[in-house]
C-alpha cells in the first residue's frame, strides 16, 4: 500500500518493478502493473512545483527515517526534499526505460523529460558545490525564481556528489539511494 505509506514508497514501488524484470529478464509483472504504475502517483511527477522544478512533498506523509536516533545526521525535513526527489527522478527513469520495453514510446519520452529535469534541478539547487555534499532540501535559494525565494535554505547535508545518469541502469551514484 505505497499510496498511503512513507513519501518515498510510491517511487521505491517503481524500482522493486523495474528491477524484478532487469533481474529475472521476464516482463510480464511490467505488463500486469504498467497502467497501475504509469499514473503519475507513482512517480509523484503530478507534485513537482511548476516554478521551482522540484517535487513538493508538503502532502506527502513523512519521509521515512529508519536510523536509530543516535545515528542521524541531523536531517531536516524540507520542502523540496532531496531524497523524495531523488527517488522520484530515478523512478521517473526506471518508468521511461520500462514504457520503452513495452512500447509506449510517448510515455517514455513523458518519463525521461520528469526524470532529466528533476536530476537537472536537484544537481542545481540541492547540491552545495563548496562543500561537495547534497543539503536535505534546496541550499541555493538565490537560483529559486522571485516567488520562492522566501523560503529559507536547508543546512542539513548528508555527504555524497551529484546525480549521475547514464543508459547503465545501475549508473545513479548519489548518498540518497
Amino acid at each position: 500500500h505505497a499510496e498511503t505509506s512513507f513519501a518515498e514508497w510510491r517511487p521505491i514501488s517503481v524500482s522493486y518493478l523495474y528491477e524484478d524484470a532487469i533481474r529475472s529478464g521476464n516482463l510480464s509483472q511490467c505488463e500486469r502493473y504498467y497502467d497501475l504504475m504509469v499514473q503519475d502517483n507513482f512517480t509523484l511527477a503530478h507534485l513537482i512545483d511548476a516554478q521551482v522544478g522540484l517535487i513538493d512533498i508538503t502532502s506527502l506523509p513523512s519521509p521515512e527515517i529508519d536510523w536509530p536516533s543516535n545515528m542521524r545526521d541531523c536531517y531536516v525535513e524540507n520542502t523540496y526534499s532531496t531524497i523524495v526527489n531523488a527517488y522520484a527522478a530515478r523512478a521517473s527513469s526506471q518508468m521511461a526505460t520500462i514504457a520503452k520495453w513495452l512500447g509506449h514510446d510517448a510515455d517514455a519520452a513523458r518519463f525521461n523529460t520528469t526524470a532529466n529535469s528533476l536530476t537537472k534541478t536537484l544537481n542545481l539547487l540541492n547540491f552545495d558545490r563548496a562543500t561537495g555534499k547534497f543539503c536535505d532540501g534546496v541550499c541555493r535559494p538565490e537560483l529559486l525564481p522571485e516567488t520562492a525565494q522566501a523560503m529559507p535554505a536547508q543546512r542539513g547535508r548528508p555527504s555524497g556528489h551529484t546525480l549521475a545518469r547514464t543508459t547503465n541502469h545501475t549508473a545513479w551514484h548519489s548518498s540518497v539511494f
